[in-house]
């Protein structure tokens, strides 16, 4: 990674994290999804443990040998307020061994990038409720993942280094309209882009708007970005439909400049000389 890009992703987490212990000090502690209390699927074969993972977008199960021990009591505090997620739970030594556990872990799945995070805790002391809730608030990312100073941090992290942000006030229904063809361009994206909602309403989200240089006039306006080579570009239209997002986010992968392209067309057509 080039030292200004560096320079650029530190600034970033720098100004995510701060936004982070605000939210934090305000709430009081680690905060709770809201939702009928949940408890985790218990996995006794490697098949279960396996359809849990393929039907969830996002899944999260808690591999302990012994149930008593204070992780799994955290695990089971945690996770009981997660109600839309996959929560599963194994003490069964050959699901254990099928996922190559060595000591109590916490491990989340997610379909998006298809990609596994191991949460390893070889020492009780060193982990705690609100520890094993920010390890899992933090490399959370769905479909589409709404922008937080924790989810930042895991969509940092991702495989896929491209990423495409949608600008709205969820507070205006008219610009909510805009969530249901953003969903369906994620589903044709998946692998390949990795697709944020950016809610202005939220405290420190302004800042990130102004990063990409989109003003609330412009809203709700979609703005893709490549995380390591820092390139970006804003969608011309305020029009979001579905074949027009994928269509902009293909662009952009192949390298194209919509608006570029558009200069090159008009050159392209045939002209008749009078």
């Amino acid at each position: 990674m080039r030292p200004r890009t560096e320079g650029l992703l530190s600034g970033l987490l720098v100004l995510l994290l701060a936004t982070a212990r605000a939210a934090e000090s305000d709430g009081g502690g680690a905060p709770r999804e809201a939702g009928a209390e949940k408890k985790p699927v218990a996995l006794e074969e490697v098949k279960a443990a396996q359809a849990l993972i393929d039907s969830s977008e996002i899944a999260v199960i808690g591999f302990f040998k012994d149930l008593n021990a204070t992780e799994a009591k955290d695990y089971l505090s945690v996770v009981k307020d997660l109600s839309h997620w996959g929560c599963g739970l194994s003490t069964s030594s050959e699901v254990l061994k099928h996922f190559n556990i060595n000591c109590s872990t916490v491990a989340l799945f997610r379909q998006v990038d298809n990609r596994r995070d191991f949460l390893e805790i070889k020492d009780s002391k060193e982990i705690d409720a609100t520890k094993l809730f920010r390890f899992l608030k933090i490399n959370e990312i769905r479909l589409v993942t709404e922008y937080n100073p924790m989810s930042a941090i895991g969509l940092f992290n991702s495989s896929v280094r491209v990423h495409l942000l949608m600008f709205m006030d969820k507070s205006s229904q008219t610009q909510r309209d805009a969530l249901k063809p953003f969903r369906e361009a994620a589903e044709h994206l998946k692998g390949k882009v990795l697709c944020v909602l950016v809610d202005i309403t939220v405290k420190g989200n302004q800042r990130v708007m102004a990063y990409f240089h989109v003003t609330r006039a412009q809203l709700p306006a979609a703005a893709i970005f490549h995380v390591d080579t820092e390139k970006q570009q804003v969608m011309d239209s305020k029009e979001m439909l579905a074949e027009r997002l994928v269509d902009f986010s293909q662009r952009f992968l192949d390298g194209k400049n919509s608006k570029e392209e558009s200069a090159d067309s008009d050159d392209k057509i045939p002209k008749t000389e009078l």
